[in-house]
């Protein structure tokens, strides 16, 4: 799975920018990315409310918040 160590953990929305929040497994930090800046080889095309969609060489992955579980009664 492409950019299998990063999650999804935020979308910021406005009148004039997107900004997408992904979390690295690998280092817990947080990196900001904008439409159009590239990850891993994987070029962020769109940024939307529920999903990204990057593209790399004519393949294209969307990636969407985590299944949030709910706990067992």
């Amino acid at each position: 799975m492409p950019l299998a160590n990063y999650i999804l953990s935020g979308v910021v929305i406005t009148n004039t920018n997107r900004v997408a929040l992904l979390k690295s497994s690998n280092t817990a930090k947080t990196i900001a990315l904008t439409e159009g800046r590239e990850l891993d080889g994987w070029t962020l095309r769109e940024i939307g409310r529920e999903r990204l969609r990057f593209e790399s060489g004519g393949t294209t992955y969307e990636m969407s918040f985590p299944l949030v579980q709910k706990p067992a009664r």
